[in-house]
């Protein structure tokens, strides 16, 4: 009778340790799978990005030869004019920037763009030879 209970111990046993293995094996096969999902999402997401930076850069290409097109379609008179004004508009940005232009008009100006305009200048007061106080 005991020979008998100690082999269906050990059988349970056995059967417990078979249980246990089984179910680490379906777990690390779920962890790999879910793996695998994650790096598939990825890098279905990297090429999807991929696509959508070179669909850009088309249209980007694209629009520049347009603007080249265009450029070229105009008369060499309507290209210079269009060269002499973006030219005069770049240095009356500057001019304007580092504040050296004076203007004869200041309120012309300022009704035309949001630019803020100097305060006049001040003359510095006179100081008499002799004497620290001003006049």
């Amino acid at each position: 009778m005991k020979k008998k209970k100690k082999k269906k111990k050990k059988r349970k046993k056995k059967k417990k340790k078979k249980k246990k293995k089984k179910k680490k094996k379906k777990k690390k096969k779920k962890k790999k799978k879910k793996k695998k999902k994650k790096k598939k999402k990825k890098e279905e997401e990297q090429e999807e990005e991929e696509e959508e930076e070179e669909e850009e850069e088309e249209e980007e290409e694209k629009e520049e030869e347009q603007e080249e097109e265009e450029e070229e379609c105009l008369c060499p008179e309507a290209q210079a004019l269009r060269a002499w004004v973006s030219i005069s508009l770049l240095l009356a940005y500057h001019l304007l920037s580092s504040r050296r232009l004076v203007l004869s008009s200041p309120s012309l100006l300022a009704t035309s763009s949001n630019i803020p305009l100097p305060p006049p200048p001040t003359p510095p007061p006179r100081v008499w030879p002799g004497t620290m106080e001003g006049r």
